[in-house]
C-alpha cells in the first residue's frame, strides 16, 4: 500500500466477524478509525465520541509494551474527534510495538451517581484485527 493515510475501521466494541485481518510495518505510522454503532452495525448518534470520556491501551499479544489513546474531559492524546463521521482515530506515530497481534483495553468512563466519585469504568479486551510485522531486511551492517 502506498497510501499518503493507512486507515483501518472498526466498529467501536467489537470485531466485525467479516472483516479482514490487515497487516502493518512495526515501523509504520498508521490510523485507526473506530466508529460507533450498535448491534447491527449501524451508526449511532446516541452520544457524539468528543463527550465520551475514554483510554484505548494497545499491546501486543504476549508482551509487554503499550500506546495509550485517550479522550479525557475534551482532551485527545494520540487520537482526534471525527464529528463528521461520528468517529475516533487514533493514530500510531513512532509508536514503538513490536511484531505480533495487535490487542486493545477499551476503557469507558461514564457517569454513574452510585459509585463514590460519580463514575464508573466499563472494560472491553479485544483484538484489532491488526497484525504488526516486520519486514525489514538486515543487510549484516
Amino acid at each position: 500500500m502506498n497510501n499518503k493515510h493507512k486507515y483501518a475501521v472498526i466498529p467501536c466494541g467489537e470485531k466485525k466477524p467479516d472483516m479482514e485481518e490487515m497487516e502493518f510495518d512495526i515501523m509504520e505510522d498508521f490510523k485507526l478509525r473506530y466508529r460507533f454503532v450498535d448491534h447491527r452495525y449501524t451508526p449511532t448518534a446516541l452520544v457524539p465520541p468528543k463527550y465520551v470520556n475514554f483510554i484505548f491501551t494497545y499491546s501486543i499479544l504476549g508482551r509487554e509494551e503499550t500506546f495509550i489513546a485517550s479522550n479525557l474531559k475534551g482532551v485527545q492524546t494520540n487520537c482526534r474527534i471525527d464529528e463528521a463521521t461520528n468517529s475516533v482515530v487514533v493514530i500510531f506515530q513512532n509508536h514503538g510495538l513490536g511484531e505480533g497481534k495487535l490487542m486493545v483495553r477499551q476503557k469507558f468512563i461514564v457517569d454513574d451517581p452510585d459509585f463514590p466519585n460519580g463514575k464508573a469504568s466499563r472494560i472491553e479486551d479485544t483484538y484489532t484485527g491488526i497484525i504488526l510485522v516486520d519486514n525489514s531486511i538486515d543487510y549484516g551492517m
